[in-house]
């Protein structure tokens, strides 16, 4: 559709047709879900770039702790071996945890199955029914 034609018809009062609006409503649509794409796309890049900067700080941080207190004389290495037992000795903590959970939940498991199977056990089967004519 021309510009013309649409000015003529806003001019003459008739307006647009149904197939004239939804095909503009479609482009339209179309064109605002490319905008949409590419808005969340630069939304993801951000906060990727915003995440990395702050490790980088982080991390630069950290380095700065460390210089500092290898200059003033501690000894960090020992502190260090001290921080990693007590890391070691938390994810053992954690495995342990999360075994007790594993067969408290394998255990709950057999006990529903359990009772499922006496259930089963404890009822007439279809079989059974029609022999015994219940």
């Amino acid at each position: 559709m021309s510009w013309r034609r649409a000015a003529r018809a806003v001019r003459d009062g008739r307006g647009f047709s149904l197939p004239e609006l939804l095909v503009s409503c479609g482009v339209l649509g179309l064109v605002m879900a490319g905008v949409a794409g590419v808005l969340a796309t630069g939304r993801q890049v951000s906060v990727e770039g915003d995440n990395r900067a702050q490790a980088q700080q982080t991390a630069r941080a950290a380095m700065t702790v460390e210089e500092e207190l290898r200059l003033a004389g501690y000894d960090f290495p020992a502190a260090l071996a001290t921080f990693r037992e007590a890391a070691a000795e938390a994810r053992q903590n954690a495995a342990e945890s999360r075994a007790a959970h594993a067969q408290q939940a394998i255990d709950g498991v057999r006990s529903r199955h359990q009772l499922m199977q006496e259930a089963h056990d404890a009822t007439p089967h279809a079989a059974d029914k029609r022999f015994y004519g219940h």
